[in-house]
C-alpha cells in the first residue's frame, strides 16, 4: 500500500498585483482557462524555485514588467467542481517594476480604475472577490473558494 495514495496533488499559482497612480494592472485571457475573462496577471509555479522567483518570472512572461522585490500580501485555496487536485493562489504585490509593459500571448494588457475595476464587462469572479483586498496591499488577506470550471461560486475571504 502506498503511503501516498490518500493524498492529492496540489497545483499552485501566483499573481501579480501591480498598482500605479489608482490603476491595477489587468489581463484579458487569450487562452484557456479562462479565455476572455479579465484579472490580475499570473501563471504557475515550477518546480523548483522560490514562489517569488514563480511570480517574477510570470509577471515578466506576461507583461514585460520585472516586479521588483515583490512580496506576499495574500493567498486563497481553490477546491474546483470535478478536479481532484487542489490549487493554491500566492498573490504577490510591489511597489516598483522596471521594463516596458508589452501583451504578450497570453492576453491583452489594460490598466483598469481599482475601483471600477471590479464591475467591467467579463472580469473574472475570484478578481472580484479579492478587488477589495488589492485596494488594501497593507493588510493580507486569506481566501477560500469552491468554485466550477468558470470561476463561479463561493468566495470566503479574510483579513490575517
Amino acid at each position: 500500500m502506498n503511503d501516498f495514495q490518500d493524498r492529492n496533488i496540489t497545483v499552485v499559482t501566483v499573481f501579480g498585483v501591480l498598482i500605479h497612480q489608482g490603476h491595477i494592472l489587468m489581463i484579458r485571457r487569450a487562452r484557456e482557462p479562462y479565455q476572455g475573462l479579465c484579472t490580475v496577471p499570473g501563471g504557475h509555479k515550477l518546480h523548483g524555485g522560490s514562489l517569488n522567483e514563480a511570480c517574477i518570472r510570470e509577471i515578466v512572461e506576461e507583461t514585460g514588467l520585472k516586479m521588483i522585490e515583490p512580496r506576499l500580501i495574500g493567498l486563497m485555496e481553490v477546491e474546483l467542481e470535478g478536479d481532484p487536485r487542489d490549487f493554491i493562489s500566492f498573490y504577490f504585490t510591489s511597489e516598483h517594476w522596471e521594463g516596458k509593459l508589452a501583451s504578450s500571448s497570453e492576453g491583452d494588457l489594460f490598466w483598469a480604475d481599482i475601483q471600477a475595476a471590479p464591475d467591467l464587462p467579463q472580469v473574472h469572479p475570484a478578481f472580484q472577490a479579492l478587488a477589495p483586498y488589492f485596494q488594501a496591499c497593507n493588510s493580507p488577506f486569506m481566501a477560500r473558494a469552491q468554485v466550477d470550471a468558470h470561476g463561479r461560486g463561493q468566495y470566503l475571504v479574510k483579513r490575517f
